[in-house]
């Protein structure tokens, strides 16, 4: 672990913040969490990523049930910004990170997202149904190869009932085959 990541958040961007309106809201090894009224501007580092991590910098709204997060690069315009590759390995080279952080990411294009609470939600929002199409991509591509592997050991039944979960246009042609088949079978 990295015993100077807050401190040193703090002292490089802790001013800029504090003239924005932002009071520390909470401080980890890992993570230096901001907040002005429900909107949080986050840093963090993973410790997977040791001996050179680098800076995630996040914005979200804090609500009862905790924070909702997003990474600023979901409203950076595609490469403006290489920052997830600004990593860091001692302390001149976090604090040199931090003021890019700052100079290239903040200014630019945190500072007016801040008082776009509508914005935030939008951002929110996008993240979220990302996470829910990739969960049901996930789910028919387990039920795809589910139904695939019942078909090898000739569960038939098995095979339709996987394939009843899969939307229709979901299946290749070599799905519906083997659907067929299976059903044939029973």
């Amino acid at each position: 672990m990295i015993d100077y990541f807050a401190s040193s958040v703090r002292r490089i961007l802790g001013h800029y913040l504090r003239e924005a309106g932002f009071d520390e809201l909470a401080e980890s090894r890992t993570r230096m969490t901001f907040s002005r009224e429900s909107v949080v501007v986050s840093f963090a580092y993973q410790p997977e990523d040791l001996p050179q991590p680098w800076v995630a910098v996040d914005i979200g709204l804090a609500e009862p049930n905790g924070l909702r997060l997003f990474g600023i690069w979901r409203v950076v315009p595609a490469g403006a910004a290489d920052y997830p590759m600004w990593r860091f390995f001692d302390l001149t080279t976090l604090e040199s990170v931090l003021a890019r952080d700052l100079e290239e990411l903040l200014k630019p294009y945190a500072s007016d997202l801040w008082s776009d609470r509508e914005r935030i939600e939008r951002v929110l929002a996008i993240q979220a149904s990302e996470v829910e199409d990739r969960y049901l991509a996930d789910q028919r591509d387990a039920d795809l190869q589910r139904a695939r592997r019942a078909f090898a050991d000739g569960r038939f039944q098995d095979v339709i009932d996987a394939y009843c979960q899969v939307a229709p246009d979901a299946l290749s042609a070599s799905d519906r085959r083997l659907l067929y088949i299976s059903r044939q079978k029973t």
